[in-house]
């Protein structure tokens, strides 16, 4: 088995490991939806999906959103897996950062790109608030 075939394994795995809790996360808030809100939250929807760049790949995080009218979503599943509010991941952001002190951006973008995929940071404006917020281009 070759590098990138291994690294598939790997990202497979995460990606089945979170697909595993999505499951298990679903069950358990309809279980506690339905004997009222949670957190203050009064509707529960499922299917919510981010994705998200990682040193074995790009995964899909599906998860659920507790949501009220005029308040921002609560995702539980980003707190219990501290997942970054952009799309990369602490793993490959720590690779990044090491990578970039020891050489140039251009130098450590390569070596990123060669070992996990292309990606591209474009910069929009999200909300009202004007926060900007990293997002892939392919």
């Amino acid at each position: 088995m070759g590098f990138g075939e291994g690294r598939e394994v790997l990202r497979q795995l995460l990606q089945d490991h979170l697909d595993l809790r999505a499951a298990r996360e679903e069950a358990e808030l309809t279980d506690r939806h339905a004997s009222g809100s949670v957190r203050g939250r009064n509707r529960l929807e499922h299917g919510h999906i981010r994705q998200l760049a990682t040193v074995v790949g790009s995964v899909r995080v599906r998860r659920c959103a507790l949501r009220a009218p005029g308040r921002r979503n609560i995702y539980p599943a980003d707190a219990v897996l501290s997942l970054p509010a952009g799309r990369h991941s602490h793993g490959l952001r720590r690779l990044a950062v090491l990578d970039v002190v020891q050489s140039s951006y251009d130098t450590t973008k390569s070596a990123i790109d060669l070992g996990h995929g292309e990606f591209t940071i474009d910069w929009h404006t999200d909300d009202a608030a004007g926060d900007n917020e990293p997002t892939e281009a392919r």
